[in-house]
């Protein structure tokens, strides 16, 4: 039998991740938090308790594939690209992915549930969480005005609608309820389809467009190089802006932990997401979208 090592880090887990998501909601940002668990929680936790085992390799249930090549792990998509979780682990560090070891690299998920299912663990029927583990719901406005960190009287807390000249179309209950991109329960009736085009923490404005908010150029913050050593300069490659959308050509011009990028098609880009680059299915680099 392989022995249970239990770790309490729910004290951990709030001063790090969860701290993180609001300060970025704080700052009318949309942050992807199981990227930056990822390297900051999950990860740190697992290698922690391995050293503490003197234990090397680590293993998670990540649907993507690591290989080490030229001095260097280089990390992939999984062979089930439905299920393809490599977006979430840009962030690792090479350290962290030297470490990895993901036996469910070339594996379906359809047939992992299936072995599951045989062997009564637990039933196919159940229904996959698209959730936020942390966010019962997935009621975001109502986690954040729940937490004891979300001043009651804040300028992001309620403010006014405006469309792209800066003209008042009516109020909002708080920047928090909104996203770039966002379509739907805007909670205003302007008689034609309306989208949410940006979000000033400063101010409390959230501007809304007739048209959805699409861009060609975008930059990027806080790079983070994986299967592609650090670089300055010009490349091209693919890039995913949110998780599950397609990849798009694009070129990007780096400088230090920053880049300029130039989209093939126009795309929808949401300050605070993970910008992810690959080269075929190959991961190069992520980062932040400003």
């Amino acid at each position: 039998a392989i022995p249970l090592v239990e770790k309490d880090y729910i004290k951990t887990f709030r001063e790090r991740v969860i701290a993180d998501f609001i300060e970025q909601y704080k700052n009318g940002k949309t942050p992807n938090p199981c990227a930056y668990c990822n390297r900051f929680m999950k990860f740190a936790a697992l290698c922690e308790t391995a050293d503490a085992l003197g234990i090397r390799p680590v293993a998670t249930g990540h649907y993507a594939r690591v290989l080490q090549k030229n001095g260097r792990t280089q990390l992939f998509e999984g062979s089930d690209k439905k299920k393809d979780q490599s977006y979430f682990l840009w962030r690792l560090t090479q350290e962290q992915l030297s470490r990895i070891v993901l036996p469910l690299e070339g594996k379906h998920k359809s047939d992992i549930k299936q072995r599951v299912e045989n062997a009564g663990v637990f039933s196919s029927e159940k229904k996959e969480s698209q959730e936020i583990c942390f966010i019962p719901g997935d009621d975001y406005s109502s986690f954040l005005e729940s937490v004891e960190h979300f001043p009651a009287n804040s300028v992001w807390k309620t403010g006014q609608f405006v469309d792209e000249s800066g003209h008042v179309l009516g109020k909002h209950q708080g920047i928090i309820r909104y996203t770039v991109g966002q379509r739907k329960r805007l909670g205003i009736a302007l008689g034609q389809r309306a989208f949410v085009k940006k979000v000033n923490a400063k101010t409390g404005d959230v501007t809304v467009s007739f048209e959805p908010p699409c861009q060609i150029n975008c930059s990027i913050h806080s790079i983070n190089f994986v299967s592609a050593p650090p670089f300055e300069g010009v490349c091209t490659c693919t890039v995913r802006t949110r998780y599950r959308t397609v990849p798009v050509g694009c070129n990007v011009r780096i400088q230090a932990d920053r880049a300029e990028v130039v989209l093939d098609t126009p795309a929808s880009v949401c300050p605070g997401q993970s910008a992810v680059f690959y080269e075929g299915d190959k991961l190069l680099f992520g980062g932040i979208c400003e």
